[in-house]
């Protein structure tokens, strides 16, 4: 077992290998387009990743020869780099051709949003920045081209939901979507801006302060959005997104438009664990805290700043976090879809995903059809009639509805996880070999996901339309 910090550190290892193996696929693609302008180009950044990560893997492998007291600087020098290399290579990607997002990812997004997608009808597109994003299109034209608005449409709304590119293709990624689905059902209904005043009464508008509290409860609230609608998927995948940048910036500090990742993801599980029942998200809290401790711990090495820093921190969260989150949480409108995830269709998913077999859809466990089997066999009949009845009564039991948004993204998140986990742990005992398994599983997972969520769609529309296809 690894001590804490290094587990952190290896937690960042793995995203960045996965990540720039996503990049290197795309480029792949692009490479084998007959247009040369572009090859050379595509083969340039492919070669900067892959000598970025080498530095990364012999640090990796120190640490598997000589023990963790090898971690020192050297494994996060060697992880800030390529962070810091991967982030411009992803940018560079706007002077290739973008692909366009699957029709998957729309299609979840919509089945989860369902009437406040069909009201926003967002864009989705993929972006060159290693970022989410959510910004109105008509907005943002009036505000560069102010003459623009005398010919813009009368309703001058169009929502544009931008993922990165190297996400294209991951499912469990796609959930950050929701996050900035929430920004724009937010923006179309107030929510966050009316409930600020409650939360913090008396605030002066014209205090800056008051500035840095509206970011901060859009954000939860887009958070708190996202998690009634995606489940625990979205707050997941915006972690998955922060440990790829970790090293470049303090995680564990706030800034003037964004809360501490920490605190939303605490905010998220309250809110979940009071919805399921169940804290689906305490693993992904635990592995979080490791990495936001390492962060204080390395930019606050003097004890008594690290006891300043966690006692301010703790008069944030009771005196503003807190107030926001439950004023926000109070005034959520009700979600229409009105999910629900389970232990064991959550289990029976997993497994399913571990022995390469799609989770579309999902009907009743086998232990209870065997004993409707049970039941019909034991039964008598006087009449024909009555056990033809009864047989189409049993085979009633065997229908399999398509699985809901939340359920499959979660389970897409939960089988990464374990890939991630398992990842960390071949890595320090084999670094080349690690990360060999590590690309190998997330792409046969990654085209699995992909394909539930395909097959899910095309059982849902058979269901909402009885032509035959």
């Amino acid at each position: 077992m690894v001590g804490s910090d290094l587990d952190a550190l290896l937690r960042v290892a793995v995203e960045l290998f996965y990540r720039s193996d996503c990049v290197k696929a795309h480029l792949a693609e692009v490479q084998a387009l007959p247009a040369p302008e572009y090859q050379e180009l595509a083969s340039a950044v492919t070669k900067a990743l892959d000598d970025v990560e080498k530095p990364a893997i012999e640090a990796i492998k120190a640490i598997g020869e000589v023990g963790e007291k090898a971690i020192g600087p050297g494994l996060f020098d060697a992880l800030a780099r390529f962070s810091h290399w991967f982030a411009v290579a992803h940018e560079l990607l706007v002077y290739l051709p973008a692909p366009n997002v699957l029709t998957e990812t729309r299609g979840i997004i919509e089945e989860a949003f369902a009437s406040d997608y069909d009201g926003l009808a967002p864009a989705i597109i993929l972006g060159s920045l290693f970022n989410a994003f959510q910004f109105d299109f008509y907005q943002k034209l009036g505000r560069v081209l102010p003459d623009f608005r005398k010919i813009s449409p009368p309703a001058g709304k169009r929502p544009v939901l931008q993922l990165p590119v190297c996400d294209r293709r991951c499912p469990a990624a796609w959930a950050v979507l929701g996050h900035e689905m929430g920004h724009a059902i937010d923006d179309n209904k107030e929510i966050s801006h009316l409930v600020l005043p409650e939360a913090v009464p008396g605030i002066d508008r014209k205090n800056a302060a008051f500035e840095i509290l509206s970011c901060w409860a859009r954000e939860f609230c887009a958070d708190l959005l996202a998690a009634e609608v995606c489940g625990p998927t979205a707050i997941m995948a915006l972690l998955s997104l922060e440990y790829c940048v970790f090293p470049l910036r303090p995680v564990h500090r706030w800034s003037n438009t964004h809360p501490a990742t920490k605190w939303r993801l605490e905010v998220v599980s309250v809110h979940l664990e009071k919805k399921y029942g169940a804290d689906f998200l305490k693993p992904i809290r635990q592995a979080y805290d490791r990495a936001w401790q390492y962060s204080v711990d390395r930019t606050c090495p003097d004890e008594e700043k690290r006891r300043h820093f966690e006692h301010q921190e703790k008069l944030m969260v009771e005196k503003f976090v807190c107030p926001l989150a439950d004023s926000i949480t109070s005034s959520l409108p009700k979600s229409e879809n009105g999910h629900q995830i389970n232990d064991d269709s959550l289990t029976r998913c997993l497994r399913r995903l571990k022995g390469d077999t799609p989770i579309g859809a999902q009907g009743l466990p086998r232990r209870t059809l065997r004993a409707r089997i049970e039941d019909y066999r034991s039964k008598t009949f006087s009449a024909a009639g009555e056990r033809v009845m009864a047989f189409h009564d049993l085979a009633t039991h065997f229908r399999e509805d398509p699985l809901p948004a939340p359920a499959l993204l979660f389970s897409s998140a939960k089988h990464r996880e374990t890939i991630f986990d398992e990842a960390a742990n071949r890595l320090i005992v084999d670094g080349d070999a690690g990360i060999k398994w590590l690309l190998h599983n997330m792409a046969r997972a990654d085209e699995l996901s992909v394909r539930s969520i395909g097959s899910a769609m095309v059982q849902q529309c058979c269901r909402n339309d009885k032509r035959s296809f």
